[in-house]
């Protein structure tokens, strides 16, 4: 085989009989999906101010999907970013969701007790918010604003 061939052949998607695809149909403008392993739940945002809790994970095939029908609503709905999520992770011991959003909020929760919040305010609206964080193993944050700037914060305090 020439090489264009093999990577042509590594390009094909594997055949539906190897694998499952299932789909769970959610609201739209949803951009971020994370799940805890500690809690077995499925976390979705966006657009919207909300973080959104799934507790069955996706599980209906996807040719069957009816696209015209509404999405299923979550079991619960936690208030969250007031103009948009930007950025989702756990931190190295996965007790501790942050989030980031374009309100300039970094958002900490615990995946078991998620309507307590810890929130810090380290970027501003007008320089459009956060753009990604990053958790490391002593609890400090790293936060990114989309004014190119990197804000490091202790999770601990």
């Amino acid at each position: 085989m020439l090489p264009n061939q093999i990577a042509e052949d590594r390009m094909n998607p594997l055949p539906e009989d190897v694998y499952k695809r299932f789909i769970r149909k959610v609201d739209r403008g949803t951009n971020l999906i994370l799940t805890s392993l500690l809690s077995n739940k499925v976390f979705v945002s966006g657009e919207d101010k909300y973080l959104k809790q799934y507790d069955l994970f996706p599980t209906d095939n996807y040719h069957a999907v009816d696209w015209r029908k509404p999405a299923i609503q979550p079991n619960e709905e936690y208030p969250s970013h007031g103009i948009g999520t930007t950025c989702v992770t756990f931190n190295y011991d996965l007790k501790k969701m942050i989030t980031g959003g374009k309100d300039g909020l970094l958002i900490s929760r615990s995946p078991d007790s998620i309507k307590k919040i810890k929130d810090y305010q380290v970027y501003s609206v007008v320089s459009e918010g956060i753009s990604a964080v990053s958790v490391d193993e002593h609890g400090f944050a790293y936060v990114a604003g989309f004014d190119g700037s990197i804000f490091v914060i202790s999770l601990e305090n």
